[in-house]
């Protein structure tokens, strides 16, 4: 699984003249499986819907006015989509904290946004403020999307499998 695909190749292990040798029997191939497929959905699906998608489009038209900004957004994403969720260790830990500075109008009100945001999510996707621009984003989220993701791959996998050229052994 890479950043954009998830890339599947089949060989069949073949001995010839006591070497090892390995047929291909399907070639690589893949769908839009891979990680970044993660962030994108947060983005289309969490970052739109708080924020707005005219204005979030706007500011990702222009990023080169806040490049860094946006580069840091990113990054901070990327470490919730990696953390992992030990709420049997803390209480709180089934937040993750994400600066969203980057995409707040100042003059609009932090708590309506979130509010908004909240009233028309699934239950278990709820967000909350932390302080400032920090926004705690619930793990379920991740698990989400996720899970939606690996779906993708095993659909795709039994798919291919279904290739009269690809053989199991046990």
């Amino acid at each position: 699984m890479g950043g954009g695909t998830a890339d599947i190749i089949a060989h069949e292990k073949v001995m010839i003249d006591n070497k090892i040798y390995f047929d291909e029997l399907y070639l690589p191939t893949g769908g839009s499986y891979g990680i970044q497929k993660i962030n994108d959905e947060f983005i289309e699906r969490v970052i739109n819907k708080l924020f707005r998608e005219e204005r979030v489009k706007r500011l990702l038209e222009n990023i080169k006015d806040d490049y860094l900004e946006w580069v840091k957004f990113e990054n901070e994403v990327e470490l919730f989509k990696k953390s992992y969720n030990f709420t049997f260790i803390e209480k709180d830990s089934k937040y993750y904290c994400i600066n969203c500075e980057f995409f707040f109008d100042k003059q609009i009100n932090i708590e309506d946004l979130v509010n908004n945001f909240n009233q028309n999510c699934p239950e278990n996707w709820k967000i909350r403020i932390k302080k400032g621009w920090n926004i705690e984003f619930t793990y379920k989220i991740k698990d989400d999307l996720m899970e939606e993701l690996l779906e993708g791959v095993v659909n795709y996998i039994k798919k291919i499998s279904n290739n009269p050229n690809i053989k199991y052994k046990v």
